[in-house]
């Protein structure tokens, strides 16, 4: 996903982790220890559209699904915070 939208050249420091089903993706700032939840615009992505959601993962809204966050694929926290600590694949 990351890949696909071109993350690292457009917003780097981002990892993309789902959607609200149209325009906006979700991300971890991994730029910061602390990795918040952010979300940003898939058309014109840029790290300034950037706009806070959630301090962690754990601490994301109660309406954050119900508000249309649509993960790429079944993720738990651990295994987003083992990829995020991965090297980016080539």
């Amino acid at each position: 996903m990351n890949k696909s939208y071109g993350v690292n050249d457009y917003a780097p420091g981002l990892f993309l982790f789902g959607s609200d089903g149209g325009g906006e993706a979700f991300a971890f700032d991994a730029r910061s220890d602390a990795k918040p939840i952010v979300s940003v615009p898939f058309i014109g992505m840029e790290l300034k559209l950037a706009r806070p959601v959630a301090s962690n993962f754990s601490a994301r809204p109660s309406g954050f699904e119900a508000a249309g966050c649509h993960l790429s694929r079944i993720v738990t926290e651990d295994t987003l915070c083992r990829r995020l600590k991965e090297p980016p694949s080539s």
